[in-house]
């Protein structure tokens, strides 16, 4: 290889956005003065055998946006790299797998931060890139598209760095102590060997499975409860940390009492309409209520399929159609932070943002427990209501003198609990709370009530008769109010959901994977709000298992694969 040197070439205009102060123009510079990134693009290209002009490797950074900086902007202007060469990126600051890299005979891109805090720049006294190409026990082989004849003289590098011909050698630490002010300083470019087909994603997905098993472990290990915001931010940091290493955007709406929640975006430069991927990453089991194990064929863990084996599912759909050079469409994945109790911890905040990010999308898939066969396009809403009955308190030596509230609201509990319609309303009082002492007649009686309900109307129904039950007392001289305390709505049918099953079965069919039949499901989810808005939108299409909300939840890891599988041929062949 040759080192391209950015100092050859102080009359080639390069046009970036810097209002450095002593350039002639803040938006007319040089590759000499600001293309070290173009020159290190095209000797990245040279690496893998491939011919870059300097003119076409400036135009990639025109056509990728990657100059809307002082000098170039290497997230984009790698994806201009991959999509002419047919390589792949990912970037890093671990040590490890800088030298990995280079061993296993890739290249790697090193965004050097120059002078820090106290520290003096050996390879750069200000923002640089350079080219590693090799590496022998600590000591790196690079192409530094900076350097002049005294550059590596000054008495800070002498004995630290060695020229030889067109390239440079240092020491790995020193360069490691380069960088320690940038984030993810090191850009891994490698070969992708196979064209981009369902045959190869499918291949790929086999190839990542393993690695995904211990990635779902890892997430389900951390405890996230709705209300402990602390544990929710760091299942939301590590899908952040995930997603800046594969060059994704990152956006993330900012809570103060819940969860923030994320968006991810694969392939944001794409025009048209995206495909999003959605889960949530709050959970309803208490900090410690049991440990993540796993078996040959299981996971157990708090949350484990609802609903971070969804969100893994997406994660490896996004991983494979990446690595196989995927391109043709946005893929989004969503994560939400406070769906357990219906968002209302952010005061429906989460639930809005997640809808306004989804409203162009071909095909909304809500990722949560699947069951084997089957995906929802219908789901009950919820409602949930509180009872506050009143009596009238006394010792119950002279409990006749008294008017229990316990014992009225247990009478209004058993007509509430009449109300039970298999396929559509359902009325379950399941907390209540009550008296004071064992030896004093109860003045106050709480209930929790949940009501499940098929569409608007049955809902207005079921709350009109929680109201009648309460305003009738059966002991004289007590009283009741109930107060609305929270409302998902329901997931109606509509005809854009059952378009978009037939496509997918469709596309299932002609790459020889089973079709799966749609259902109506009683518990609610947050698909209800983009199938509300417009939104083609498919539910329970994340990891199977069972015993959710339980100490006995499991996921069954094969479903991992299969449905990882499913979802990423279905992005790959869907037109619009």
């Amino acid at each position: 290889m040759k080192l391209i040197n950015q100092n050859d070439y102080p009359d080639v205009i390069y046009v970036t956005k810097t209002k450095k102060p002593d350039y002639i123009s803040g938006l007319s510079t040089t590759i000499a003065t600001s293309g070290c990134g173009i020159c290190c693009g095209m000797m990245i290209a040279e690496f893998f055998g491939y011919e870059l002009s300097l003119e076409d490797a400036i135009q990639i950074a025109y056509d990728y946006k990657a100059n809307t900086s002082f000098g170039t902007k290497y997230k984009e202007y790698s994806l201009g790299l991959c999509d002419k060469f047919n390589l792949g990126c990912i970037r890093t600051d671990k040590k490890e797998e800088f030298r990995k890299a280079l061993e296993d005979g890739h290249c790697v891109l090193i965004n050097v931060g120059g002078d820090h805090d106290e520290h003096i720049g050996v390879f750069s006294h200000v923002g640089h890139y350079m080219l590693a190409i090799g590496i022998d026990g600590d000591t790196v082989k690079i192409l530094d598209p900076g350097i002049e004849p005294n550059k590596y003289l000054e008495e800070n590098r002498v004995g630290k760095v060695k020229v030889d011909g067109d390239f440079v050698y240092g020491n790995i630490d020193d360069l490691m102590k380069d960088v320690e002010n940038r984030e993810y300083p090191f850009f891994i470019f490698y070969k992708l060997d196979k064209e981009c087909n369902y045959i190869n994603i499918d291949k790929k997905i086999e190839e990542l499975y393993p690695t995904f098993i211990n990635i779902w472990k890892d997430v389900v290990s951390i405890e996230s409860p709705t209300s402990y915001k602390q544990g929710v931010d760091e299942v939301g940091k590590y899908f952040i940390d995930y997603g800046y290493r594969n060059l994704w955007d990152i956006d993330v709406l900012h809570n103060e009492v819940a969860g923030d929640a994320i968006c991810l975006t694969m392939n944001s430069d794409v025009e048209g309409k995206p495909m999003v991927l959605s889960g949530h990453m709050d959970t309803v089991h208490p900090l410690g209520s049991y440990a993540t194990t796993l078996t040959e064929d299981k996971i157990y863990g708090p949350g484990c399929t609802d609903c971070k084996g969804g969100l893994i599912i997406a994660l490896l759909v996004m991983k494979a159609l990446k690595e196989c050079g995927y391109r043709d469409k946005k893929v989004m994945l969503l994560l939400q932070s406070d769906e357990e109790v219906g968002s209302r911890l952010s005061n429906h905040k989460t639930i809005d943002w997640m809808v306004e990010k989804s409203k162009d999308a071909s095909a909304f898939f809500n990722l949560e427990m699947n069951t084997t066969g089957t995906i929802v396009i219908i789901r009950k809403g919820i409602e949930r209501f509180e009872l506050k009955v009143t009596g009238v308190s006394a010792h119950s030596s002279m409990c006749y003198d008294g008017k229990n509230a316990i014992c009225e609201a247990a009478h209004k509990i058993i007509e509430l609990e009449k109300y039970k319609q298999e396929d559509g309303v359902t009325i379950s009082c399941n907390i209540i709370s009550g008296g004071t002492a064992v030896n004093t007649v109860p003045e106050n009686c709480n209930v929790s009530i949940d009501v499940r309900f098929s569409n608007e109307k049955e809902r207005l129904e079921a709350e009109a008769y929680i109201k009648k039950v309460c305003e009738t007392s059966t002991i004289e001289g007590t009283t009741c109010t109930v107060e609305a305390i929270g409302t998902r709505k329901a997931m109606e049918y509509k005809d854009f959901n059952k378009v978009l099953v037939d496509k997918m079965n469709e596309i299932w069919i002609n790459n020889g994977i089973e079709p799966m039949k749609y259902r109506k499901a009683t518990g609610g989810s947050d698909a209800a709000y983009t199938t509300i808005a417009g939104i083609p939108t498919i539910d329970s299409i994340g990891a199977r298992g069972g015993y959710i909300h339980t100490p006995r939840e499991y996921g069954e890891l094969i479903s991992l694969k299969e449905n990882s599988k499913r979802l990423a041929c279905v992005i790959y062949d869907y037109k619009d």
